[in-house]
């Protein structure tokens, strides 16, 4: 870029920078730690790095005839700028009050533009000479619209490449659009502009051809979204014997295993501290009945695949929450689909929604667990241990593993010690609530704010910077099979996590423990052990929350998702898992996550105030509770007394085989 001309219009303000504890309340002075006074305003920046990287500079802006002016004029000079600034009396040099939280390193700003506010057309006029021999002209929005315009028509009347940053975000007429060779928002003024949420690569590629085109997109792209789609099959091969025959393999297969676990219950009564193969075995009867539990359910299953029977759809629809849940997610999506013309389902505004949904959508996973571990159990640690261990390993890598030595190492390295982070805080809550007997609720509460702050201390309040490499970048950003990498993340989640709670014998002990704790303890399962290993698990999965975040942003801090807690309840709760314990499905959890993220786009789509939406959530909430019956409401909210216990048929008398 050496020896090329470029022409800047913008402004110039002083900065005044102040470093303190707090800021002051009205009427209050408080002692400030540093202060720092230098050159500001975007134009003026610009103009300083572009001279900086070897062009010739010409600046345009208005100055007052004071201090601050001085100091702009002797900036420009310094750096080899030519200065077209019109220096004006009786009206001050711009200038921005910048203060510093000395504690968390977060700003707060006021500017005032002073002469630099009153460009117009006629300085643009005045510098058309300078621009006709340019060979890029730069303009923002800072200075007045009809200022930037002017700029830009001369420029593309002469010929000039234009490049337009419409920041701050401010409205103007598509017809600049045209005036422009290179536009260069941030997501932010990206989505001001066009109208869709610029999250990932794939939004900012959509919006560009949107403002390529001219104009304002109609179309919303949410924060998190997904497609819900529901097959019934039902084959009937041999008729009503099929179907007799199932019924019959079902009633049985449940009552075994209703029986398994009284069975267990009633021997272990007799026994409290078990016999000499320790209280964790399992008594021979009760095993027993599980192995014919078993046997049942398989075969049960094998008419099933031989196609001797078939099902009801009413029997595929027996979960009224399942129902509200899929009915509300299609409602939703066609009404989104109608009101957009089809843009909703756009592929770009699907893999922006998809790279988004895993955060909130393994952090209500978590939830879910120690919910359905019972006795009350919560986790309010998660979003705090998300941002602790991305934190912790964009800290302690570099020190490890060079970025650009080995980025698969670097990115493996730095997996590895998100996970380890989330496994460790999350099995010190195990622990603490295993052990010392406490309450997950509160437990977790003060593991949270313990992780918070940790990072806050190791951070000093600061964002830490994620090394850049591709490898890495790619599972926050990148798309495999066109579907974003993180969602890919969040399905193989969903699906081990659905296999351990209905295929292994941890799923089943899991479930009776929220269910039955005094028959879980009678039965031998080991309480410590498995609310270790289930408050470990919720502590991977919100490591794996942070590996995203971390990856997708390239950073990491200590108050990134402070609202995801409550949203991921929500979900939790809105899924049909009973805080109580004992019940929760993961297919509903993903369902509750996507209506209220359909919702969210369907109100933004509308213009409608996100206050309203959370209203709209907490009604949506009631609606689930009411749609799902009166037995899971009494379940939640622990009234109407206990449900009678259905009677079960005794198992048979044993063979002594």
């Amino acid at each position: 870029m050496k020896g090329a001309s470029v022409v800047i219009l913008g402004i110039y303000v002083t900065d005044l920078a102040f470093r303190a504890e707090r800021m002051p309340l009205i009427g209050e002075t408080v002692a400030g730690s540093a202060f720092a006074m230098g050159p500001g305003g975007k134009g003026s920046n610009q103009a300083v790095a572009a001279a900086r990287a070897g062009a010739d500079v010409v600046f345009c802006t208005r100055i007052g005839a004071d201090a601050f002016g001085e100091i702009a004029q002797s900036t420009w000079a310094a750096e080899g700028i030519t200065s077209r600034a019109t220096v004006l009396e009786g009206v001050s040099t711009g200038a921005a009050h910048i203060y510093v939280d000395e504690r968390t390193g977060g700003n707060a700003i006021i500017v005032a533009a002073g002469a630099a506010g009153t460009l117009g057309a006629a300085d643009v006029d005045a510098i058309e000479a300078d621009i006709a021999r340019a060979a890029v002209f730069v303009t923002q929005l800072e200075q007045p619209v009809p200022a930037a315009r002017r700029g830009l028509e001369l420029a593309r009347r002469h010929g000039v490449t234009t490049v337009f940053n419409p920041a701050p975000a401010l409205p103007f007429e598509d017809d600049i659009y045209p005036l422009c060779d290179y536009i260069t928002p941030n997501e932010t003024e990206a989505t001001a502009l066009t109208g869709i949420a610029i999250a990932s690569v794939g939004g900012a590629a959509r919006g560009d051809r949107d403002a390529r085109r001219g104009g304002r997109a109609a179309a919303y792209a949410g924060r998190i979204g997904a497609r819900a789609r529901v097959r019934l099959r039902t084959r009937d091969r041999n008729g009503g014997c099929g179907r007799r025959l199932h019924g019959r393999l079902r009633r049985r297969a449940r009552a075994w295993r209703e029986a398994a676990r009284r069975g267990a219950l009633r021997l272990r009564a007799r026994e409290p501290f078990g016999d000499a193969r320790g209280h964790g075995a399992l008594d021979a009867d009760a095993r027993r009945n599980q192995r014919r539990a078993r046997r049942a359910s398989r075969a049960r299953r094998a008419v099933v695949v031989n196609g001797a029977h078939s099902m009801k759809a009413s029997k595929w629809f027996a979960d009224r929450q399942l129902n509200f849940l899929v009915g509300v997610n299609l409602l939703v999506v066609i009404v989104a689909t109608w009101l957009s013309g089809g843009q909703f389902l756009d592929i770009d505004n699907l893999q922006s929604m998809g790279g988004q949904l895993p955060e909130l959508g393994l952090l209500a996973l978590g939830i879910m667990l120690s919910m359905v571990s019972g006795n009350g159990g919560i986790d309010l640690s998660g979003v705090g241990l998300a941002n602790l261990s991305g934190m912790v390993a964009a800290m302690l890598l570099p020190k490890l593993v060079g970025a650009d030595d080995s980025p698969a190492l670097y990115t493996a390295v730095f997996i590895c010690i998100v996970v380890a982070i989330g496994l460790l805080g999350g099995m010190l809550n195990g622990v603490v609530i295993a052990r010392l007997r406490l309450t997950p609720i509160l437990c977790t509460l003060g593991t949270q704010l313990l992780f918070t702050g940790i990072a806050v201390v190791l951070s000093n309040g600061a964002s830490v910077r994620v090394e850049y490499v591709d490898p890495l970048s790619n599972i926050g950003n990148g798309t495999f099979l066109q579907v974003p990498i993180s969602l890919w993340i969040f399905i193989a989640a969903v699906l081990v996590l659905g296999w351990l709670l209905r295929r292994t014998p941890f799923g089943l002990r899991l479930y009776l423990m929220g269910t039955n704790p005094k028959a879980a303890f009678y039965a031998g399962i080991p309480r410590a052990r498995m609310l270790i290993l289930t408050y470990g698990m919720c502590g991977v999965l919100a490591s794996l929350a942070g590996l995203i975040s971390a990856t997708h942003t390239s950073s990491a801090k200590w108050d990134y998702g402070n609202s995801y807690l409550l949203i991921a309840i929500l979900i939790a709760v809105m899924g049909g898992v009973n805080p109580a314990g004992g019940y929760g499905r993961i297919v509903c959890v993903f369902l509750a996550a996507t209506v209220l993220q359909f919702l969210s786009s369907l109100f933004n789509l509308l213009g409608v105030s996100q206050f309203f939406g959370d209203c709209a959530w907490g009604f949506l909430l009631l609606a689930s509770l009411a749609f799902a019956g009166g037995e899971r409401v009494r379940a939640i909210f622990g009234i109407g007394g206990t449900a009678p216990t259905p009677k079960v048929p005794p198992p048979p008398a044993s063979t002594g085989r």
